[in-house]
């Protein structure tokens, strides 16, 4: 029976290490992706850490092999402790972090009566002018439209730039504040976008400036594929999505394939 205990101790101290050590090797590529989880990810790994401590001890391993059972069970029990409190506070940063980050963007009309009568075709825009993409937004506005913007300069500089006050603007970025985007994290921009379209049976537009920005940290590729399925819902929910684009920073078939996919202004 205590050869049985004793090899049940073996495997858990042996599963536990091999998880510590694979939640350490991870750590900065996790991170990477999702920057409001290090609270929880880090207390994760402290818990799993203490675990093998206490697991050590259980079998009198190492240093701990020559202190009394009672010196043991003490340390053990506090460790274990120590590690439950870890693992609870990390829960708990974990939920709240859902909670006050993940929120549903809300939609919000920017000019309460309808200033302008501009009718575009759903899908996605890029326009070679910067200037010319806001205009087009704004005009989109002043019809009625719902909408967000998401760019790579602060909201503050939008607001001043474009005029506006109401609409939602979130901030591509890596500085954790309550208006960023990690612009690394594709799959959750394009959930957030998905999820604003969807939103009533509204006509939606939705600014991103910031193209650049999301090619030099995901890579051309992924950013396409990434506009492609934002393309398909703009189209299925009567929303305009407008890209600003620099040409010169682009190479001529990544043009190329934008101008096959996407409408160019």
């Amino acid at each position: 029976m205590i050869g049985l205990i004793s090899a049940i101790e073996v495997a858990l101290l042996i599963i536990m290490l091999t998880g510590s050590l694979i939640t350490l090797r991870f750590r900065d590529k996790f991170l990477s992706s999702y920057p409001k989880l290090r609270r929880f990810y880090d207390f994760v790994l402290l818990f799993m850490i203490t675990f093998v401590a206490v697991e050590l001890i259980n079998i009198d391993y190492l240093l701990f092999k020559h202190f009394t059972q009672m010196l043991n069970e003490f340390i053990s029990n506090l460790l274990m402790l120590m590690g439950s409190v870890l693992f609870v506070t990390g829960y708990v940063g974990l939920v709240h972090s859902l909670i006050t980050r993940y929120k549903a963007i809300p939609l919000v009309m920017e000019f309460k009566e309808k200033n302008v009568n501009t009718t575009v075709s759903p899908g996605v825009y890029f326009y070679s002018n910067l200037e010319e993409a806001y205009s087009a937004f704004l005009n989109l506005l002043r019809s009625n439209y719902a909408g967000l913007v998401i760019s790579r300069k602060h909201p503050e500089f939008i607001k001043k730039n474009l005029n506006i006050t109401k609409i939602p603007i979130l901030w591509i970025t890596k500085v954790d504040s309550n208006v960023s985007i990690y612009p690394t994290r594709l799959p959750y921009f394009l959930h957030i976008l998905v999820e604003f379209i969807n939103k009533e049976d509204k006509e939606k537009a939705i600014l991103i400036d910031g193209f650049e920005y999301l090619v030099i940290e995901n890579g051309f590729d992924a950013v396409f594929k990434f506009l492609t399925t934002l393309k398909d819902h703009a189209i299925l929910n009567n929303s305009v999505v407008i890209v600003p684009i620099s040409k010169d920073v682009h190479t001529e078939k990544e043009i190329s394939l934008l101008k096959r996919e996407f409408n160019f202004i």
